[in-house]
């Protein structure tokens, strides 16, 4: 189902979506239905005028790569905001075509993901390099609650350096047993010189016995 504010809904099922359908829409809310595995975003759909879109693949299982998303959000060069919502897709591994999109949002200012429980994440370093470029970025929410297996995390802080606009950031490492080191975070946080708002949430992370480094990048920032 595709629901816009403005001019209601259109489901998946009413082919063809057409330019002239959904050429207008700046807010879109997205489910992907049971049966489907992905998305598909083409810039012909004519969606160049959108600026909020949120996008729920929620127990997507089948879903592997976000290739065709990544290829689509190249295209909506008016973006404002987007969330985008994985939560339970065990079989999701690969993450860099959605940091190759994201990179080309020049008028990005809100990103939320969900990747709660998508135990099979293992590399980021690709969706970090996409991240630092977002410089107009304003507010971060990250949920990684559960990703067990992912042990690297420090592209992600290192993309953090870029983000000088960032006024908000949201980081949810809840039960990420794997996790050992947040120095990478720290040297990140450092340098967000326009922060105002901080959560950072490290429950049930049994390996991670030193987060020194967060408070002394705090403290560079008072």
């Amino acid at each position: 189902r595709i629901c816009s504010k403005e001019n209601g809904c259109v489901h998946v099922s009413d082919a063809p979506l057409t330019t002239a359908r959904l050429e207008h829409f700046r807010q879109l809310e997205i489910t992907i239905p049971d049966d489907e595995s992905g998305l598909e975003m083409s810039p012909h759909l004519g969606l160049l005028a959108l600026q909020q879109l949120t996008v729920n693949f929620k127990r997507r299982r089948a879903l592997t790569d976000l290739c065709s998303l990544g290829q689509g959000l190249k295209e909506l060069v008016a973006m404002q905001r987007l969330a985008l919502t994985f939560e339970h897709c065990s079989w999701l591994t690969d993450l860099s075509s959605l940091g190759q999109g994201l990179k080309e949002l020049v008028a990005f200012r809100q990103l939320a993901l969900d990747f709660r429980n998508c135990d099979q994440l293992t590399d980021m370093s690709l969706f970090g390099q996409g991240l630092k470029e977002l410089a107009a970025l304003q507010q971060l929410t990250l949920k990684l609650h559960h990703c067990s297996r992912r042990t690297d995390l420090s592209s992600l802080g290192r993309g953090l350096k870029q983000l000088v606009s960032l006024q908000q950031l949201a980081v949810d490492f809840g039960y990420c047993n794997d996790l050992f080191d947040v120095s990478s975070w720290g040297q990140g946080v450092q340098e967000l010189v326009a922060l105002q708002q901080l959560a950072l949430s490290f429950s049930f992370c049994t390996q991670l016995a030193d987060i020194s480094s967060l408070g002394e990048a705090l403290g560079k920032l008072v």
